[in-house]
């Protein structure tokens, strides 16, 4: 029997790696904890080491991370789990913040307040688009860019508001402080570098400390 191809994403030198299909939930990291001082990452094939054709990167990676601020963190990825999560947390000083993409929800824990909770695209029809699509009541799957599929509404709406504060930028419209990095590159820049890192680290098995001229790390794995 014939193997199936794989698909753009499967393949490392077309994708980058595991780690760049889900750069977003790094940026996300990033942006809240700010610079990474030290990383190390382990990855393998777990689940698909018999797989012939279907893809040839890891479906498991381990990221460990050291902020300068001397928080430290931890990234699981993969396609490896038999029960899939998707799910960012946060524990800090005085509480703590749980985002549940699956749930399409954010919880804030504060001590001695009550837990709060909102929803993460702050619009119920489309949060509960986005917990149903997760159930496999519409589908699921993920969304390579065909043009013959439309994005559901919890992912086009987002894209819609990035649209337009992009065209402001361009039109000369001064951006927000917490948006400029999203703006002149920086926040792109960091996130590439410090994937390109991890995925260094996790070929060959050491760990890294990042300095001021990370940008210069070029991983061809």
């Amino acid at each position: 029997m014939r193997a199936p191809l794989a698909a753009w994403k499967g393949i490392r030198a077309q994708s980058g790696g595991q780690l760049f299909h889900h750069i977003h939930e790094l940026d996300l990291l990033l942006s809240l904890m700010g610079p990474v001082e030290r990383l190390f990452m382990l990855g393998d094939r777990v689940a698909h080491r018999e797989t012939r054709g279907f893809s040839d990167e890891d479906d498991a990676l381990l990221l460990n991370l050291r902020f300068e601020s001397g928080a430290l963190g931890t990234l699981h990825y993969g396609s490896s789990y038999r029960r899939g999560e998707h799910y960012l947390k946060l524990n800090g000083t005085n509480g703590s913040v749980w985002v549940d993409w699956h749930q399409s929800a954010i919880e804030l824990r504060r001590v001695g307040e009550p837990p709060v909770r909102i929803g993460i695209n702050g619009d119920v029809q489309e949060d509960e688009q986005r917990a149903a699509w997760f159930r496999g009541e519409r589908g699921g799957g993920v969304v390579f860019g065909s043009p013959e599929e439309h994005p559901p509404d919890f992912l086009r709406a987002p894209m819609k508001r990035e649209m337009h504060a992009f065209l402001a930028a361009v039109g000369g419209q001064p951006a927000e402080s917490e948006f400029q990095a999203l703006i002149d590159g920086t926040a792109a820049l960091r996130s590439v570098a410090v994937a390109e890192a991890a995925m260094r680290s996790g070929s060959e098995g050491i760990a890294l400390d990042l300095t001021s001229d990370i940008h210069d790390c070029d991983y061809n794995g």
